[in-house]
């Protein structure tokens, strides 16, 4: 009798496990929140930052994505310290000066940032309209749109200028978007610009459609310089016909497009991030060309963050 009572009671408590287990996995996943600031609508950011949030909602149960246009990498960084995004896309020279204190963060050094992965390149091309200007040596004087006040462009237009023995004192810089500068050469208000962003950029095919553009070399010795004195430059060529017209290649440098996260999320979530955004290149393809570059085998190259712990066992294979 007691042997039967035994193997009843051991029958009993397996049902009971079975039904625990059965409603565990009937139970959604647990709700992961993870706001994804971007750029501009005309930029690249922003369209990748839409599909991003489609894969993570798509590939991994209980996480919710949203996206949000934003003035691209300070603005992003500033949401992030504040506490407002939890994803940012960002370049990575902005990422360096945050985390160091420098340039527009001078004495702002930002903690909490944390790498996830770099890319694709973004080149910095220098755009005008005036026939009589061939070089960057002739900007001296000239109306120049050098992006959103405090944001990248600028700082990266001032240390070129710096190599060919001039400063920004010397142009007449305007603070304008990508859609603002495309208007604004479409209206002559402007006569050059420096736009940083993966090619083709939309804002510049928007302006070859009606007005006739050149693009600036930058000398390779001031491109070695450059290369030489900052950890996140490398040198970059705008191939022939990357936009209407262009008959010869354009000599630059280029930037990296960091994908950065908040120091608070999830590692296990990261983990997953990292794996969605490399097993589905041909979604993101589908969005921009410039996807193309995204690949696991160059996710650190320019990467001046440290690594997210979630990214780090990603590349690690843990």
């Amino acid at each position: 009798m007691k042997r039967l009572t035994f193997i009843l009671f051991i029958l009993l408590s397996l049902a009971v496990t079975g039904c625990s287990n059965g409603e565990e996995a009937r139970k959604p996943a647990v709700q992961q929140f993870v706001h994804i600031a971007t750029g501009g609508m005309v930029g690249t950011y922003f369209p990748l930052g839409i599909a991003v949030a489609d894969l993570i909602n798509s590939n991994i149960p209980g996480a919710n994505a949203s996206v949000q246009s934003t003035g691209a990498s300070v603005d992003n960084i500033n949401l992030m310290q504040q506490g407002k995004v939890d994803l940012i896309f960002s370049q990575n020279d902005i990422l360096y000066y945050a985390e160091n204190g420098l340039e527009m963060f001078a004495g702002k050094k930002v903690d909490g940032l944390r790498g996830i992965a770099s890319l694709y390149p973004e080149t910095i091309q220098i755009i005008t309209t005036d026939k009589t200007i061939t070089s960057i040596n002739q900007l001296r004087g000239k109306r120049i749109s050098v992006g959103p006040i405090g944001g990248a462009t600028a700082v990266q237009l001032s240390q070129i200028l710096h190599e060919y023995g001039f400063s920004m004192k010397e142009i007449i810089p305007v603070n304008l978007s990508f859609s603002e500068t495309a208007e604004a050469f479409k209206n002559g208000s402007i006569d050059a610009a420096i736009i940083t962003a993966g090619i083709p950029t939309a804002a510049i095919q928007d302006v070859v459609l009606t007005k006739e553009l050149s693009l600036l070399s930058i000398d390779e010795i001031v491109i070695a310089r450059l290369i030489d004195k900052y950890p996140f430059y490398s040198k970059a060529i705008i191939p022939v016909n990357t936009y209407k017209n262009q008959n010869r290649e354009v000599h630059s440098l280029d930037v990296k497009a960091v994908l950065a996260a908040n120091s608070r999320l999830d590692n296990k979530l990261v983990y997953n991030i990292c794996k969605v955004l490399f097993n589905n290149n041909q979604q993101l393809k589908a969005v921009h060309p410039i996807a193309g570059y995204i690949n696991k085998e160059s996710a650190l190259d320019g990467m001046t963050l440290p690594l997210a712990e979630g990214a780090a066992n990603y590349y690690q294979g843990k």
